[in-house]
């Protein structure tokens, strides 16, 4: 009758999740993220905002691109984009130099995703680790702050 009563209620709290996890989402603040480029070869990323306060985020992102693969990634640091560290040709962030790195999507030309994930309070350099996209604009900061 114990293992029975157990699986009861682990049964009863499936609708519960169900329900409890869409709210979490509705709750959370949107960012909206155009990763683009240019005629001229430059690239970069248009935030509809630069802040936030601490908790859920979903960030939306979408790929402006015709003919490239972009991705965003997003860390908090005190590091100014300038000083991160780049691998030996300098073409890619050392991602694994750093703690807590969150992928926010990985987009082929126009694909769009969507991610959600709890920020605490602190700066945030959002990005993209396509070879030579950081190095070309594509990074720009972002804080979370009360």
């Amino acid at each position: 009758m114990f293992k029975s009563s157990r699986l009861l209620a682990a049964l009863a709290a499936v609708p519960l999740w169900t329900f409890a996890l869409p709210a979490l989402a509705a709750d959370a603040q949107v960012v909206n993220a155009e990763l683009t480029e240019t005629p001229d070869g430059s690239q970069g990323i248009m935030l509809d905002a630069d802040k936030v306060k601490p908790g859920m985020v979903t960030f939306n992102v979408k790929n402006t691109s015709n003919d490239m693969d972009h991705n965003l990634l997003l860390v908090k640091t005190d590091l100014a984009p300038a000083d991160f560290p780049m691998d030996g040709a300098g073409r890619r962030v050392e991602e694994e130099k750093f703690k807590g790195i969150e992928k926010l999507g990985e987009l082929h030309p126009h694909g769009r995703h969507s991610a959600t994930i709890k920020l605490t309070a602190g700066k945030y350099i959002l990005f993209c680790n396509e070879p030579g996209h950081f190095k070309e604009g594509m990074v720009t900061s972002f804080t979370v702050a009360p």
